[in-house]
């Protein structure tokens, strides 16, 4: 930043500097360019033009990091009361499961007929004897009365 101007910030002139005593006077046959006494003082307040724009630039920067650390906080208690909260749920002792058997399903076809609609019939023999046995079966809804013809679900050989 500071490479292009010939004096530091921090001791800016508000005046041109006296000439030292040990400094020769410059002669026709010096090739170095020689400033104004108000160029060191326009560099200085470019220079410190420059820093307060930075300056602003990093507090804004820093209110934004602050607001994101704060976000971030929030969600971090959010996801540690989720945690706390599965935590209780796997802690809690699940139920005991039941020593009762769970009900035998009788797979015994009926035998004698029944009516369904105005037609009384077997239906299960009906329903063995079909083209299409579990088309007959929906058809006639005989999961109930033939578990084992209508194959109802655990009955199946």
């Amino acid at each position: 930043l500071y490479a292009y101007c010939p004096i530091t910030c921090d001791s800016c002139p508000t005046t041109a500097p006296a000439p030292v005593s040990s400094t020769p006077t410059p002669t026709s046959s010096t090739s170095a360019p020689v400033s104004s006494p108000t160029s060191g003082q326009a560099c200085c307040e470019d220079i410190k033009t420059r820093v307060d724009d930075m300056e602003e630039k990093m507090t804004i920067d820093i209110d934004q990091v602050k607001s994101d650390i704060d976000q971030v906080k929030s969600q971090m208690e959010y996801l540690g009361d989720s945690i706390n909260e599965i935590l209780k749920i796997l802690q809690t002792p699940s139920p005991v499961a039941s020593s009762t058997p769970a009900p035998s399903i009788d797979c015994t076809d009926k035998n004698e007929a029944w009516a369904i609609g105005n037609k009384s019939r077997n239906w299960c023999g009906w329903a063995r004897k079909a083209a299409n046995t579990n088309a007959a079966c929906v058809q006639k809804n005989l999961f109930n009365d033939c578990p084992k013809t209508c194959a109802k679900d655990g009955c199946s050989d």
